[in-house]
């Protein structure tokens, strides 16, 4: 009677055992199931967003990404365009993340915006350094100028919150798609 039950109480502990293991989820399948999620990011080439001399993503924006990855476990596609079209692509549905958002209060109808932001944002107007018809310390040298911007940015609104409004409501703009159509209007002469 003893061996019998020696082996019966053997079976239930085994019984046990195995029941206990099938219903506890393991971290493996954990991951697995959180790493399905797939998300398409907007990757447009600027000082947060490049390549390395290998092709390589790289910059701040990257990594921030991937530090987000890290504690989601999604899987990043990532769409190639101008961040003038990646702004229209977000809102389309046709990504769904994008970085260097500035936040508005239209924009934010629309789209949805962390709890802290990812840093925070200057903005400056570069002049060449042969240019002596414009001065910072005389706002009325701005009269008539035309400034390039980039197409859907934060400084094309020229919000009266942005230190720079004085200087937009006496120069005009000139929207520009991408950096590099914009660098040409400035050496064109174009835009200061």
């Amino acid at each position: 009677m003893g061996s019998l039950y020696k082996g019966l109480k053997r079976i239930v502990w085994i019984v046990l055992l195995l029941a206990f293991a099938v219903s506890t989820p393991m971290p493996a399948a954990q991951a697995q199931e959180t790493g399905n999620k797939v998300v398409r990011v907007g990757w447009y080439e600027s000082t947060f967003c490049y390549r390395d001399k290998f092709g390589r993503r790289r910059g701040l924006d990257y990594e921030y990404q991937h530090k987000i990855a890290a504690y989601t476990g999604w899987t990043y596609e990532y769409v190639e365009d101008s961040w003038s079209n990646l702004l229209q692509k977000l809102k389309a549905g046709e990504i769904d993340l994008l970085s260097d958002v500035s936040f508005t209060a239209e924009r934010a109808n629309s789209m949805f915006y962390p709890d802290l932001p990812m840093g925070s944002e200057a903005y400056y107007i570069f002049i060449d350094a042969n240019n002596k018809a414009i001065s910072a310390d005389n706002l009325s040298s701005f009269n008539g100028k035309k400034i390039g911007v980039n197409q859907g940015s934060g400084m094309s609104k020229h919000d009266n919150d942005n230190c720079v409004a004085p200087v937009f409501e006496r120069a005009d703009q000139n929207m520009y798609v991408n950096k590099s159509n914009l660098k040409a209007a400035k050496e064109n002469g174009i835009v200061i």
